[in-house]
């Protein structure tokens, strides 16, 4: 073995799925739960005080929900990356805190995109609308340059290991250090 090789290792630890099971299985429950409430006969006669819209404060009850559920599984993705990946341990664990960082930004989008319709009427009303978006934009390049950072650290390896297992998948041999040359 390569001193950099990777190799898929189908060898998952039953927690780690379970609790992304469990999280998206609640996630699902709660964004029932929160289209049921939505179409409670009065509802929107007791949100009707309100200066954001009902269907506004659904969707960020929603968005919530959705970013917790991304924020409980990131560390989730992370073990589950290092459970099926054989190798170098810095390759893996760059390969493992990529996968948790694609997840907080993934998160990261959702609650941008979730919360503006809540929250941006209430920003403006103080004369700080743009802080909105300037905040989730800083949190979203922070995110994406720690990702584009684990990543630098793991192309080569990747690379060769995607090579090796297209390679084989076709019934063709891989010839050595092909992937290393690009």
């Amino acid at each position: 073995m390569n001193d950099d090789t990777l190799r898929y290792v189908p060898d998952l630890e039953t927690d780690t799925v379970s609790r992304i099971v469990r999280t998206v299985l609640a996630l699902a429950g709660l964004l029932l739960l929160v289209g049921l409430i939505a179409v409670l006969p009065g509802v929107d006669r007791l949100l009707a005080a309100l200066t954001v819209s009902p269907v506004a404060l659904v969707l960020a009850v929603a968005t919530l929900l959705v970013v917790g559920a991304l924020a409980r599984i990131a560390p989730a993705a992370e073990r589950l990356v290092e459970q099926v990946l054989d190798g170098p341990k810095g390759v893996v664990s760059n390969a493992a805190a990529s996968a948790k960082l694609l997840v907080w930004f993934a998160a990261i989008v959702v609650a941008y995109r979730g919360f503006a319709p809540a929250v941006t009427p209430v920003f403006r009303a103080f004369g700080i609308g743009g802080l909105y978006h300037l905040g989730f934009l800083l949190a979203g390049l922070l995110a994406l340059g720690a990702f584009a950072r684990r990543l630098y650290h793991c192309w080569n390896p990747v690379t060769r290991f995607l090579t090796v297992y297209v390679m084989d998948a076709t019934g063709q041999q891989t010839e050595p250090d092909t992937a290393s040359r690009q």
